[in-house]
């Protein structure tokens, strides 16, 4: 197996075969068959009626999900080798309108519970320093740690 990138392998033979399954005249933008069907496998996964946001990239997935959380006058702590910060070309800061990036140190890309806890700590409670709104993590850092 080779890890490198979902932009730079073929799918696999299914997935393809999948495709032209579904190339047919539907409803476009939402309301369509396969729309429907992702809303209700996510709403079974998570016991609750679930709309899923269909995105064209995990760049897309990525920011979007961090807009969501983030207003664009907070902070998102993360790893300084964390992917949203060397992997997204300045997209975070995109789609949050503006929100700031505050990057924590770690072995190995991870952020360790003292860090995080430290890092709240300093931020002051007052107008004049960016307050923090999301920590973000990963399962899997850029090297590979779980």
């Amino acid at each position: 197996m080779r890890f490198f990138s979902d932009n730079a392998a073929p799918v696999h033979p299914k997935v393809m075969d999948a495709i032209a399954a579904a190339n047919r005249l539907d409803t476009a933008y939402d309301g369509d068959e396969w729309s429907l069907r992702l809303d209700g496998a996510f709403s079974d996964l998570f016991g609750t009626e679930v709309r899923a946001f269909w995105v064209t990239s995990g760049t897309a997935a990525n920011c979007l999900a961090l807009a969501a959380l983030c207003p664009p006058y907070r902070g998102i702590l993360c790893h300084k080798d964390a992917h949203i910060e060397v992997d997204e070309a300045g997209g975070p800061g995109f789609f949050t309108g503006g929100a700031k990036l505050m990057l924590l140190d770690g072995p190995g890309a991870k952020v360790s519970v003292d860090t995080a806890t430290a890092a709240f700590d300093l931020v002051r409670k007052d107008v004049h320093q960016v307050q923090l709104a999301v920590l973000s993590i990963t399962n899997a850092t850029e090297y590979g740690l779980i």
